[in-house]
C-alpha cells in the first residue's frame, strides 16, 4: 500500500492567507509612514538648499531678493533660445527659469527644484511677500501694482518664521482649505519645516487680487502672508 502524500486542506490554506493578510496590513502603514517621512526628509534639504541660493543672491544685489519681473508689462524671460512670457506674479514659479544659467548650470527645471511628491514643473513656489510691499499684504492697505517693487533683506522681520518657499502638494498649491495637508516651507533663516494649517498664521485670503499680473486670487499658506515679509508664517 502507497504512502499519502502531505497536502494541505482548503482550510489551512485560507487560514495561512488570513494570516499574511493580517500582516500585511499591519505593516503597510509602518511602510507608508517610513516612505512619507523619507519624501519629507528630501523635500527639506532641497527647501533648504534653494534658500542657502537665494541668500547668495541677495548678497550678489545689494541685499535684494531675486526681482525680474515688471510690473507695468510682461516680461520675456529667455531659455535656451525659447522667451517665455511672464506676467509679474509668474515669479512663483518662473523663478527656476530666471536663475537657471548662473545658479542651476543652466537646467529649468532642476532636479532640485522636484519634490518627490510631485512631477510639477516647479515644486517651490516663491513667496509674493518678496516682491510686494508689506502694505500691499493687509487688504486694509492694499492699493494695487503701485504697491508692487523688489525687496530687501534687511526687511524681513522674523527670517525664522518667514516662509521664502512653499511646496507644492502633488499639482495643487497649498490653499487655504479644510482638505489642505501638511507641506514644506523653506524660511528666510535657511532652515525648513513641515507645517499643518493649525501650525500656520491665515494668508491674505483674496491672495494677489484681480489686478493684471496677479496669478491666485486666494490665499495660499507661506505666499500670501499679512504683512508680506514683517509678518510670520508659523505661529509662535
Amino acid at each position: 500500500m502507497g504512502q499519502r502524500k502531505a497536502a494541505f486542506s482548503v482550510i489551512e490554506i485560507i487560514v495561512v492567507v488570513a494570516i499574511m493578510g493580517t500582516l500585511v496590513a499591519l505593516v503597510a502603514p509602518a511602510l507608508y509612514h517610513a516612505r512619507q517621512q523619507a519624501r519629507r526628509a528630501i523635500s527639506l534639504s532641497k527647501l533648504r538648499s534653494h534658500v542657502m541660493i537665494f541668500s547668495s543672491y541677495a548678497q550678489s544685489y545689494d541685499e535684494y531678493f531675486p526681482y525680474f519681473t515688471n510690473p507695468r508689462k510682461i516680461v520675456e524671460l529667455e531659455y535656451r533660445g525659447t522667451k517665455i512670457p511672464c506676467r509679474y506674479f509668474d515669479s512663483h514659479f518662473r523663478w527656476p527659469v530666471a536663475l537657471a544659467a548662473d545658479y542651476y548650470n543652466d537646467l529649468a527645471p532642476h532636479p532640485s527644484q522636484l519634490a518627490p511628491t510631485t512631477t510639477h514643473i516647479c515644486s517651490y513656489y516663491y513667496s509674493a511677500s518678496f516682491f510686494a510691499d508689506t502694505r500691499f499684504s493687509r487688504l486694509e492697505t492694499r492699493t494695487g501694482p503701485a504697491q508692487w517693487r523688489a525687496v530687501r533683506r534687511s526687511e524681513v522681520v522674523f527670517p525664522s518664521a518667514k516662509a521664502l518657499f512653499s511646496e507644492v502638494v502633488e499639482t495643487v498649491p497649498w490653499v487655504r482649505s479644510p482638505l489642505t495637508k501638511i507641506v514644506g516651507l523653506g524660511m528666510v533663516d535657511g532652515s525648513a519645516q513641515h507645517r499643518n494649517p493649525a501650525q500656520c498664521a491665515e494668508p491674505v485670503l483674496k491672495g494677489e487680487g484681480p489686478w493684471k499680473g496677479a496669478v491666485f486670487q486666494i490665499g495660499i499658506y507661506g505666499m500670501h502672508t499679512v504683512d508680506g515679509v514683517a509678518g510670520r508664517d508659523v505661529v509662535p
